[in-house]
């Protein structure tokens, strides 16, 4: 899609967004356009929703925030965000963007469960304090109150406190200011921090856009984890800089019964979704015989299947299973990424052929692409 000098091009009546703007900013001119459209719906239990929250309200109780966060002498300092799923987090990581605080969002501390990770986290970004919602606050406190480095690090309750700002907030930071701290998975050693700066997310979030085609008619269902990169990108970014609804339930609801994606999607009519190849097999598995035929998956446009090896004959299966469903054909597509890049490096593009081909995995480990029969024993 073309565009302008200096400008982001998006569809519809949403015309263009500066490209000095950050995403918080790109928050305010949402409410301005659509103020009363729906931003982000919370399925507590993968059912019902807990809370939905309206483009002009979400920005005021940003801005609320923000002003709050102000006073704390915390901006240009780091701050560690343990949230659970909810809207909540979002909250507090629009405050921390528009207020010049770099967020580093991480999964919260669980009684036990060993902290290397999180002490792994603390050490290499030395946060000034701990954001938090009360009920999580309390945990640290009962179950991590003599760790002796999460005891030393003050805490401030974000949920508590009237959500309605008493004005407007000036500061607005530079495209090139770091936004946030994404944390590698750590599987394969200590976890690394990856500086996103607010270009970063404005870019990927364009290339997101761009590639998958949405738009503000667009209406997503997720369940992936919020504070990181998949889930953050394309479950929270991607819905305020494109304008659309993005209804979300948290990793749990999916993981006990993966019925209630499928059924949200059916239920909010979502166009756009996905998750990593293992949640497509799990609802082949999990999902009884009798189940796809009380859902109607016919809005879908795009659904990704990306953050792990994408495998044919699960998005094969996948598909099969879910036809009786009104699952349209082409819509599942693979894409390839990580926090080092913000998220996205390759996506297909929506209404492009793509091929399915074997090849020898030993010579795939020394970068040679060698076609092989699907019955190869070293095909993959």
């Amino acid at each position: 899609m073309p565009e302008s000098a200096g400008y982001f091009t998006l569809p519809g009546n949403l015309k263009v967004v500066p490209e000095r703007f950050t995403i918080s900013e790109v928050l305010h001119l949402r409410a301005l356009q659509h103020p009363d459209k729906p931003v982000f719906t919370y399925l507590h239990d993968g059912i019902h929703a807990r809370e939905t929250v309206t483009f002009r309200e979400f920005d005021e109780q940003v801005t609320a925030l923000a002003q709050r966060l102000e006073g704390k002498s915390l901006k240009g300092g780091r701050v560690l965000m343990f949230y659970p799923p909810g809207i909540d987090f979002l909250r507090a990581l629009f405050a921390c963007l528009r207020s010049g605080i770099v967020a580093v969002p991480a999964y919260p501390p669980r009684k036990n469960r060993k902290l290397n990770r999180i002490h792994a986290i603390v050490k290499d970004c030395s946060p000034a304090a701990i954001l938090a919602t009360d009920s999580i606050a309390r945990d640290l406190e009962r179950n991590f109150s003599e760790d002796e480095l999460l005891s030393k690090i003050p805490w401030l309750i974000t949920n508590t406190e009237n959500q309605e700002s008493t004005g407007t907030f000036s500061f607005s930071p530079a495209p090139g200011d770091l936004a946030f701290i994404q944390y590698t998975s750590g599987s394969t050693g200590t976890p690394k921090g990856v500086m996103i700066s607010h270009r970063n997310i404005m870019v990927n979030s364009r290339n997101l856009h761009l590639h998958f085609h949405t738009d503000d008619s667009s209406r997503s269902v997720m369940w992936l984890p919020q504070f990181h990169d998949m889930g953050l990108l394309l479950g929270v970014f991607q819905p305020v800089f494109t304008g659309y609804h993005a209804v979300f339930m948290s990793p749990v609801s999916f993981a006990g019964k993966p019925y209630n994606w499928l059924k949200a999607i059916t239920d909010y009519k979502g166009t756009f979704s996905g998750g990593p190849n293992f949640a497509f097999d799990h609802c082949v598995e999990k999902i009884s015989p009798e189940e796809p035929a009380t859902l109607d998956l016919s809005s879908l446009r795009m659904v990704f299947n990306g953050a792990e090896p994408v495998r044919y004959e699960t998005l094969q299966r996948f598909s099969e299973t879910f036809r009786e469903s009104g699952l349209p054909q082409g819509v599942l597509f693979p894409g390839y990424g990580m926090a080092e890049t913000t998220l996205s490096i390759a996506v297909s593009d929506k209404g492009t052929k793509r091929p399915y081909l074997s090849v020898d995995s030993s010579q795939l480990r020394e970068n040679r692409v060698v076609p092989v029969e699907d019955q190869h024993p070293l095909a993959v």
